[in-house]
């Protein structure tokens, strides 16, 4: 599918022929691609115009012919100079084109002139619409699901071909009972001696050496250890120390003097200390 733009530069024309026997053309060219249809600007009294003139034209599939008409502007109806037709197909293959496209005389055929074209085309990528495309997604993925189910049912045949293959070959071969072996008594082992546990000899240990002494080793002072402290109650009063309490003298005994003519009484008087006599 073709889509793009195509861009057509109008250049120039050269040997134009003349409709008239007297002056010349006032030329223009006109441009058509399927109902597109455009012009240039008509040069006056001259048969060799230069129109330098650009146009786009929109291309989808199935445009690929451009018509080219060449006419001479004046007062009554314009008058056909010439035609040309240029395929395209060429063009959006290579992407330009540029080349003198020869006209011809609509009736006769005969050669009236040339003109200069170049083209350029810039294709587009055309996208899929919404709908097309969940319609091919749903295509794929319903072709994807029909090998699956393809693959599966062979897969399937295949086993079930296996099973009974496996149960028509036991079917087929005859029962064969197995051969009775004569009893043979079992050989006994000889007895073995039960084996002890092994005995490992203690070795003696070794007092460890003495400590070396060393040189140095100065005997260190012994210091008495403090006395211990009272402990106090907080609030408490701490005791107070105990004095010796020194011997009571009994009082003085103090005698009154002596009164003049009365008696004075008699106080019995503590004896003598004996006297030592010493020899």
């Amino acid at each position: 599918m073709v889509h793009g733009v195509l861009d057509v530069h109008a250049v120039a024309a050269r040997d134009l022929k003349k409709t008239k026997l007297i002056g010349k053309i006032n030329p223009y060219l006109t441009m058509r691609i399927d109902q597109i249809k455009q012009r240039t600007q008509a040069h006056s009294q001259t048969n060799d115009p230069s129109f330098n003139e650009h146009f786009k034209f929109d291309i989808i599939d199935g445009q690929d012919k451009l018509y080219l008409e060449l006419f001479d502007d004046k007062t009554g109806p314009d008058a056909e100079i010439g035609t040309a037709v240029v395929d395209l197909s060429k063009t959006f293959a290579s992407g330009t084109f540029d080349a003198w496209v020869q006209l011809q005389r609509p009736h006769t055929g005969q050669p009236s002139g040339e003109v200069r074209l170049v083209l350029q085309f810039f294709a587009m990528v055309m996208r899929p619409p919404i709908g097309t495309a969940m319609l091919m997604l749903r295509r794929s993925m319903l072709t994807s699901v029909m090998r699956l189910a393809q693959g599966a049912h062979g897969l399937n045949a295949l086993a079930d071909q296996g099973v009974q293959q496996g149960v028509q070959q036991p079917m087929q071969q005859p029962l064969q009972q197995p051969m009775q072996q004569p009893f043979q008594q079992p050989m006994q082992q000889p007895m073995q001696p039960p084996m002890q546990p092994p005995v490992y000899a203690m070795v003696p240990q070794q007092p460890p050496p003495p400590m070396p002494v060393s040189a140095y080793a100065v005997a260190q002072p012994m210091y008495a250890q403090p006395m211990p402290q009272p402990a106090y109650t907080y609030g408490a009063q701490p005791p107070q120390p105990m004095y010796a309490m020194a011997p009571q003298q009994p009082p003085p005994v103090f005698m009154a003097p002596p009164a003049y003519g009365v008696p004075q009484p008699m106080y019995p008087t503590a004896p003598p200390p004996p006297q030592t006599f010493y020899r």
